[in-house]
């Protein structure tokens, strides 16, 4: 707690993106009007529904002037990760008009933009699929990222024949044949021994509330009774990785951090405690690399140890190749 005052005090604030459940209006009725396919030259979601189930609305499609209209207040998110467009479209079984789902595919522009606003949006009480790479469920909504596209599909019944549906047009979705690159590079410098599954987080600007540490991902590991996050952000030289790293030192002391001593020499004079918190800020070549806001030092030093190792492993197999 003190150490969110304290941030709060130097100017730093997190925003907290939640699901907003006025953007579904349950109670809009039904089109009377017959929906008309999709246009040719996008996605055909009509065409992706099971059987039983049929559109409900005509295609609705929002660009970045007009993003606002459909997610009020999260917009601002979308656009500083890149954000290109937004289709939406609603679903509905034959049988039940209760029984209906909105899909949202983000055009995010790549991989990389769809899963920043992915991880960054992720809920709490999540639970993993095994759909894409990144894919969840939580409570009636499944969430995904797909190549350049990130994906909501949420729907206003808990119903078993509605999340059946749900699914399969999540299914179908991630199958489609996609022309952008699917991987992100990065995390496969992330040891995987204590790795939380699903705790990959991408953050585009500002990591930690600095705003000179950017493209930055993070992920959790437990040790333990211990939870310890480390990051790392790769940088286009060793220049530009010791120069950030200094500045984020700095920041940290600034703002009340101090040095301390470090259990494993390897770590001397790269841990700082935080107001009891240990952070740990190193570099290893173009990487800035380290260990944020752990509540016990011997666990931050081991997963910093562990995580500059495997950058050093898999950074030496790269430029052997």
């Amino acid at each position: 707690m003190l150490i969110l005052l304290v941030l709060a005090g130097a100017g730093i604030f997190f925003k907290q993106f939640q699901y907003d459940a006025e953007r579904l209006d349950i109670t809009l009725a039904v089109a009377q009007t017959s929906p008309q396919p999709d246009a040719d030259d996008q996605i055909n979601l009509v065409s992706l529904l099971p059987a039983g189930f049929a559109a409900m609305t005509q295609r609705e499609n929002f660009g970045r002037d007009n993003l606002y209209v459909k997610i009020n207040g999260k917009a601002d998110l979308y656009l500083q990760s890149g954000f290109v467009e937004l289709l939406c479209r609603r679903f509905v079984s034959d049988e039940d008009q209760k029984l209906w789902a909105e899909i949202f595919l983000y055009d995010m522009g790549s991989a990389r933009n769809a899963f920043a606003v992915y991880s960054t949006q992720r809920r709490a009480n999540a639970v993993q699929l095994p759909l894409t790479k990144f894919s969840y469920k939580a409570e009636s909504a499944v969430f995904f990222t797909t190549a350049k596209y990130y994906v909501e599909i949420i729907a206003a019944d808990e119903s078993e024949k509605l999340n059946d549906a749900v699914l399969t047009v999540a299914k179908n979705i991630a199958k489609l044949p996609q022309k952008h690159e699917d991987s992100i590079g990065e995390l496969k410098f992330f040891p995987e021994k204590g790795l939380i599954p699903g705790s990959f987080k991408l953050h585009l600007t500002s990591a930690f509330g600095f705003e000179g540490l950017d493209d930055t991902f993070s992920a959790k590991y437990r040790l333990g009774e211990e939870t310890v996050t480390a990051f790392l952000s790769k940088r286009h030289s060793l220049k530009e990785a010791n120069k950030v790293a200094d500045d984020y030192f700095q920041f940290m002391i600034d703002n009340g951090a101090v040095i301390t001593s470090a259990v494993n020499d390897k770590l001397a004079g790269k841990v700082l405690d935080f107001y009891d918190s240990t952070e740990i800020i190193l570099v290893s070549g173009n990487f800035i690399l380290g260990v944020h806001e752990a509540y016990d030092r011997l666990s931050a030093e081991k997963v910093a140890i562990m995580l500059k190792q495997k950058v050093t492993e898999v950074a030496a197999i790269d430029r052997a190749r």
